[in-house]
């Protein structure tokens, strides 16, 4: 597990910070985070991000779930958030994420505070 430390462009530009993933990631959440996910491997990697708080009913029938998604294989990009930190961070700040394969993936948070 690594803590992703985030970029935070300005209107100068930033270069991305794209780095290697671990199975699970996390990163400090201020609420207006971005995360970038790059897939260069051959199959396709199921990026989950975490609720923590998944088990707390939002009202009587519904609960917010993990959010869960596919990239596609070899050249495939996604980019998730902001993420709500009263449903995505733990009691510490951090939310975190997971990928179903790590070879050739790799992932930057963007910070758009």
């Amino acid at each position: 597990m690594a803590l992703l430390t985030p970029i935070k462009p300005g209107l100068g530009g930033a270069a991305p910070a794209l780095a290697a993933v671990n199975s699970t990631d996390t990163f400090q959440n201020n609420g207006k985070m971005i995360l970038h996910v790059k897939n260069g491997n051959g199959s396709v990697c199921a990026v989950t991000i975490d609720d923590p708080n998944s088990r707390t009913p939002v009202s009587a029938t519904a609960f917010n779930p993990d959010v869960a998604t596919i990239v596609p294989a070899t050249t495939g990009e996604r980019f998730w958030g902001p993420f709500d930190p009263n449903r995505f961070n733990d009691a510490n700040g951090i939310a975190t994420i997971t990928y179903s394969v790590t070879a050739s993936v790799t992932a930057e948070v963007i910070d758009c505070s």
